[in-house]
């Protein structure tokens, strides 16, 4: 489509580097991400908002009318517009051999690392089916007996998986042959996040004054003040 032509185009500019992360952030002492290690692709990382303004729209546009319409995880303000922040865009390729194999979850809600802000995860499919062979896209879906089983998500070029970053466990299978490229974008909530909270609580702390500071009159004011408490 002329979408994927165009992404194409400005895709070429980047040059993904090897994968070298615990999960998609930093450093992590979370037991939980340590197994994310097992993970082989490059990636190169983009701001789409300032780069690509009609991608960004487009997904952010996703973001609001699938996955909030779906999970209403993030904040909508009076005029129907979404209260969240996007990170960086994930521009992802697994040649062959390689593959982010690590059954994980995105975020979680009691984690303490910056990327468990995220509520809902978007995956853009960039490559047609018959450029690569494995590279399955795997999530944990309840069955009818109401446990959880390995399901395969099938995305054609121009399709996209959207889901709940705090919730669904997925992975990527080892490609065999060719060369699998995609998207990830994710809309995060600070408030969603220990690590965004305390923060918070540090930015919110009050200044501590001496008593002769605090104490000291202050001079007069001409205009009228507002009301203090």
């Amino acid at each position: 489509s002329g979408m994927l032509e165009r992404l194409e185009q400005f895709l070429k500019r980047k040059r993904p580097q090897p994968a070298k992360m615990k999960n998609e952030g930093g450093n992590s002492d979370d037991e939980r991400k340590a197994r994310y290690d097992d993970r082989d692709s490059r990636v190169s990382w983009f701001n789409a908002r300032a780069e690509c303004a009609w991608l960004h729209q487009r997904l952010a546009e996703i973001t609001r009318c699938v996955g909030n319409a779906e999970w209403p995880l993030l904040r909508v303000d009076a005029a129907g517009q979404l209260q969240c922040e996007y990170e960086e865009t994930q521009y992802a390729v697994y040649g062959p051999n390689q593959h982010f194999k690590a059954w994980h979850q995105d975020a979680y809600e009691d984690g303490h690392d910056p990327e468990d802000a995220r509520q809902i995860t978007i995956v853009v499919m960039l490559s047609q089916r018959s450029a690569y062979t494995g590279g399955q896209l795997q999530a944990k879906l309840k069955g009818p007996d109401g446990r959880k089983v390995p399901r395969v998500m099938r995305l054609e070029a121009g399709d996209a998986a959207v889901f709940p970053a705090k919730r669904l466990v997925h992975r990527v299978t080892a490609v065999k042959t060719g060369t699998r490229k995609t998207l990830v974008f994710w809309a995060s909530d600070k408030l969603s996040c220990k690590y965004h909270q305390a923060l918070m609580k540090q930015q919110a702390a009050p200044l501590a004054l001496p008593a002769t500071a605090a104490l000291a009159p202050q001079p007069a004011s001409g205009g009228g003040g507002g009301a203090a408490g």
